[in-house]
């Protein structure tokens, strides 16, 4: 499979064009470990209703699922689309963050990225699901020193379910970020 990289000419790439992004770090991406805690404690989460899981376990859980997102729907994308292909091959880790139907989390959470120090970049793929009913307040918290960061979010936002999102860029100016963020609603 053979794609063009976009240039300046393209419309999503208008104000930040591809040559200030060092793809060729994107195969030397390491594996991120991702935690989730309460915000203002800094408390790892244990509540119930509320997981964080491997891909592993999430693909044994929610396999149809993460099949529609990064197979029948990705694949849209990846025929189209260079980065999303990079993005989808490149990725050195993968968790699903899942809230449970009615479950309401008033705090905020913190969803941590540790890199490992010599890593020159890395690609997480995450997905967040809050099912029917449920509320989650998240802040993603990057301060990662990696030079490249290729992050993949997917959030899957179940009927009557709620979704406060923020994301905290703490990067070094030598870090580039790079990150796409798909969202499926319910009603």
């Amino acid at each position: 499979l053979t794609l063009p990289f976009p240039t300046e000419s393209s419309e999503q790439w208008r104000y930040t064009t591809p040559d200030q992004f060092d793809f060729s770090l994107a195969s030397e991406v390491g594996s991120a470990t991702l935690s989730i805690a309460d915000y203002a404690t800094g408390a790892a989460l244990t509540q119930p209703g509320v997981m964080l899981l491997s891909f592993e376990q999430a693909l044994s859980q929610e396999g149809a699922l993460i099949n529609r997102l990064l197979g029948e729907e990705y694949s849209a994308d990846l025929k189209s689309d260079p980065i999303s292909a990079l993005q989808l091959a490149t990725a050195s880790s993968g968790v699903m963050l899942k809230v449970s139907r009615n479950q309401q989390l008033p705090n905020w959470i913190k969803l941590s990225q540790l890199v490992p120090s010599q890593a020159k970049g890395y690609a997480p793929i995450i997905i967040v699901k809050v099912e029917s009913g449920a509320s989650l307040r998240l802040i993603e918290d990057l301060d990662a020193a990696a030079e490249f960061n290729f992050a993949r979010l997917e959030f899957v936002i179940e009927a009557n379910a709620q979704l406060s999102f923020v994301s905290l860029q703490r990067l070094p100016d030598s870090s580039r970020y790079l990150a796409r963020h798909r969202f499926h609603l319910g009603r």
